[in-house]
């Protein structure tokens, strides 16, 4: 009885050191704002998909950017949780073949499928910060720069960096390299560099090679980058740019049209050749595209212009 008396007082207090020791090595969750991290990217989740309602998303992110530079690193965590990742859902994939272990297989990849959508969230919210996401931008473009990683999660950090938009030095060289990516990160890149205007001047010349890309619609997000980046450099680059246009303004795809004609003006009698073209497009594009070219057409020459009937 005096034994057990004595034994039992020990194995209290053996199990209070132990949760005590648990406590203290375990990693707890930050809060912000009086809420747990992990509420926060909840919650987020439906404001980064709320696409029908941008003006109320615009005011959901000023708040999240209110929280200041402190959540970056726990946002960075998130985004660098890979490790584990694959194995889990490549062992879900293979255990959900087997009735007995088909449960256990759809977990795992539930569990995988679930960390990899919270690494698009963190890669969305560090661009929300803004300029306040800047020191998490080394480990964005080096996971950027792992081509193992999912081509729309590196197309997403391309799009986040060019909103924290700071660090030109790191971040124009690797956009100017993303030029001669895969497609999707191409267009990307074009638009981000415009972001940084005149820092990405040493990204002008990997530009000019986009202005041959296979695609017209690249090629012309290219012309309107270097043009918003330079306009002189836009000049000197006009027997390339005018192909371009003229392409552009021959196809069918209306799109085209409309970011094409507004690039037309900058080049005064270089680009009479395309006034045919601009007269045919107005009178069979919608009101905005026959605006769109009649404006450009005075500019360019006002003598087609009145000939044309524009006033």
């Amino acid at each position: 009885m005096r034994k057990s008396s004595r034994i039992a007082p020990l194995i209290l207090l053996v199990t209070v050191l132990v949760a005590l020791a648990l406590y203290c090595v375990w990693p707890h969750e930050r809060t912000y704002q009086g809420r747990p991290f992990s509420q926060w990217l909840e919650e987020y989740q439906k404001v980064r998909t709320n696409v029908t309602d941008l003006v109320q998303q615009r005011k959901d992110e000023a708040r999240f950017a209110a929280l200041g530079p402190a959540v970056v690193p726990d946002l960075v965590k998130v985004l660098e949780k890979r490790a584990g990742l694959n194995f889990d859902g490549k062992l879900g994939n293979q255990l959900i073949h087997f009735s007995a272990t088909r449960r256990i297989g759809n977990w795992l990849s539930l569990r995988a499928g679930a960390a990899e959508y919270r690494r698009f969230e963190a890669v969305y919210l560090l661009g929300v910060m803004g300029p306040q996401g800047q020191a998490a931008i080394p480990a964005m473009i080096r996971i950027y720069q792992n081509t193992g990683e999912s081509i729309c999660l590196r197309k997403d950090i391309l799009v986040s960096l060019a909103r924290i938009n700071r660090r030109p030095d790191l971040v124009v060289p690797v956009l100017a390299e993303s030029l001669s990516g895969p497609q999707l990160l191409v267009e990307t890149a074009g638009r981000a560099l415009g972001e940084f205007g005149t820092n990405s001047i040493p990204a002008i010349p990997a530009l000019r090679q986009t202005l041959h890309h296979w695609d017209t619609w690249t090629g012309l997000v290219a012309a309107q980058t270097i043009r918003n980046i330079d306009p002189n450099a836009s000049l000197a680059a006009v027997d390339e740019v005018m192909p371009l246009l003229i392409k552009a303004l021959e196809s069918e795809v209306r799109v085209h049209w409309w970011y094409a004609i507004p690039l037309l003006a900058q080049y005064g009698d270089h680009a009479k050749v395309a006034v045919p073209l601009l007269v045919k497009i107005r009178e069979k594009g919608d009101v905005y595209l026959q605006e769109r070219a009649a404006d450009t057409l005075k500019q360019i020459d006002p003598e087609a212009a009145a000939k044309a009937g524009v006033q």
